[in-house]
């Protein structure tokens, strides 16, 4: 997904940052899967957050196109879904 990114971005810019948070993501819902947190799943929320605002400034600078944005925001917002019924069936 990052690979249209620029050089300069690629490591230590933006889609290096993007890369890394939905690697701390998925590592936290592993962790929240075993734990069942309801601190982990705010923190699954604020890194859904932080993905979404990386994808719309990715779009504002032309890194990714709109309808790329549209599709990974989608996945995004699916996995918030995932994670609501996680804070569901958890409490």
């Amino acid at each position: 997904m990052t690979d249209g990114y620029p050089r300069p971005q690629q490591y230590g810019g933006l889609a290096s940052e993007l890369r890394q948070t939905c690697l701390t993501l998925l590592k936290t819902i592993a962790t929240a899967n075993e734990s069942r947190s309801p601190i982990l799943l705010r923190e699954i929320d604020t890194y859904l957050q932080q993905i979404r605002m990386m994808l719309d400034v990715s779009a504002d600078l032309r890194y990714i196109t709109p309808e790329q944005r549209d599709t990974l925001n989608f996945r995004v917002d699916e996995l918030g879904r995932m994670n609501g019924g996680w804070g569901k069936a958890f409490a």
